[in-house]
């Protein structure tokens, strides 16, 4: 008889809930134990609005109390150009979020550093909508410019998360070796 592994359930599982989803070009990841946020990948052959800028637009943003404003210029960096600066803009009621960027001249890629940039910084309120609009894994549209990638969303899972994952894996290990006694 052809059965299913417990160790096998528990490894799918494992790889599916743990591993580093496979996005688009720019990643925007939020780490809600650190309270930080970090931008990696490329996005490549777009052409700049005006010649020098790019945003990225959600509408679906939890509403926040008020207007904020990030500064993510050290997340992100130009090739061809230097980056005169990137901020991501929290829109008090109206619940939106825009991600832009501009240059000294033209550019056409885009690259996340992955330096982490902290989030503490805002409202208390502001920063849990941010990660629970995180948690849904969503994608920022592209709004002004054209030919650059959509930016993807992605909550790091809490420690407590690794913790069930192992837990399953000794479980599934367990129920292994009765089996076979």
């Amino acid at each position: 008889m052809n059965t299913i592994r417990p160790w096998a359930l528990f490894v799918g599982f494992a790889v599916i809930l743990c591993s580093g989803s496979a996005y688009g070009a720019l990643t925007m990841t939020v780490n809600s134990s650190t309270k930080t946020l970090a931008i990696n990948g490329t996005s490549t052959a777009g052409t700049p609005d005006f010649g020098f800028s790019v945003a990225w637009q959600t509408t679906v943003f939890p509403v926040a109390p008020d207007d904020q404003t990030l500064d993510i210029s050290a997340a992100l960096q130009l090739t061809g150009t230097t980056l005169s600066g990137a901020d991501i803009e929290f829109s008090g009621p109206a619940g939106i979020a825009t991600v832009g960027l501009a240059g000294d001249g033209a550019f056409s890629e885009i690259s996340g550093t992955g330096t982490n940039i902290s989030y503490a910084i805002l409202t208390s309120g502001l920063q849990q909508s941010l990660e629970t609009y995180a948690a849904s894994n969503p994608t920022i549209d592209l709004e002004a410019g054209s030919g650059f990638g959509d930016i993807q969303v992605q909550l790091v899972p809490e420690p407590k998360l690794y913790a069930f994952v192992v837990g399953l894996g000794a479980l599934c290990l367990v129920v292994t070796l009765r089996r076979r006694n």
